[in-house]
Order: structure tokens, then C-alpha cells, then sequence
């Protein structure tokens, strides 16, 4: 989007919002090698499992717990002046790189399978934590807003 600055015959123009042309592309770039080493671990992972993979296993919540703070990560890492669009891919990318190692990783090891059930709550993780993050951080911050402090309370009673 283009906004116009000033009044008169000759005003200023600058671009607010997404990436430049040479950051889409290089944006499509990633996801598309992102893309490929997903297709190509999902055809590799389709192979008999020694055991079943459940949506609901208790390993679940704790790819996407390990991968929201690094989505979170990745979005503050985002270029300075990138867009909210930008900023969650950054770090979606970002954060699910980890889990997306891991992954590779048991390729090669005896008896561990990769899964993409693994991969998918990854990447939600990276997605949710670099959404918090943005909305809750980045733009607060951009926008001159005083942040006092974030904390977690956590109280047991006995």
C-alpha cells in the first residue's frame, strides 16, 4: 500500500505494509525449499511405523510448547519495518526449523520414524507463538506503548 505524505505539487510517497519484490521473492523461496523437504519427509515417513502416531499423544503438546517460543523468537527477528504477514512467517520458518531437524533427524536413527502429526503441531506452535508475540509485543512496542512487564503467576494451594 502507498500513502501519500504532504500537500502541494510534488509529495512523498512511501511504501507502508509487506515485503519489497525481492522479499516476496525470496519469501516464495523458502516456502518453496520449506515445501520440498516437507513433501520429501512425508514420502520418506510413509513407511511402516513401528508404532502408531496418534493426533492426540502426549508428545503433541510438547512440539508445539518447544516450538512457540522460537515462533515467537522468530517474529521479533523479522526484518525492522516488516509487515505483521512477514513477521508470522518469519516466525513460523523460524520456530518450526528446530522441529523440522528433529524430524530429519530420525530418519537415520534405528527405530525412530519421523512424523508429520509431529511436524504439523510444530508448526502450529511456531504459528501461535509468533502470532502472541506480534500481537502482544511487536506491534505494542512499534507503536510507542509502554510495556511494564509480562509475567506468569503460577500458585499452588495447599
Amino acid at each position: 500500500m502507498e500513502r501519500t505524505i504532504g500537500h502541494g505539487a510534488s509529495p512523498r510517497r512511501r511504501t507502508v505494509g509487506g515485503p519489497s519484490g525481492a522479499g516476496r521473492a525470496r519469501a516464495l523461496r523458502a516456502l518453496a525449499v520449506a515445501t520440498a523437504i516437507a513433501v520429501a519427509t512425508a514420502a520418506h515417513g510413509a513407511r511402516a511405523q513401528a508404532k502408531p502416531d496418534s493426533w492426540t499423544g502426549s508428545d503433541k503438546a510438547l512440539h508445539a510448547g518447544v516450538s512457540a517460543p522460537l515462533g515467537a523468537m522468530g517474529a521479533a527477528l523479522a526484518p525492522p519495518g516488516a509487515g505483521t504477514a512477514q513477521r508470522l512467517l518469519y516466525g513460523t520458518a523460524l520456530g518450526a526449523l528446530p522441529g523440522l531437524a528433529k524430524e530429519l533427524a530420525d530418519l537415520n536413527r534405528p527405530g525412530a520414524t519421523p512424523s508429520m502429526k509431529d511436524m504439523a503441531f510444530n508448526v502450529l506452535g511456531a504459528a501461535l507463538g509468533a502470532a502472541v508475540a506480534d500481537c502482544c509485543l511487536i506491534r505494542p512496542l512499534a507503536s510507542g506503548d509502554r510495556i511494564d512487564g509480562i509475567g506468569i503467576e503460577y500458585r499452588i494451594g495447599f
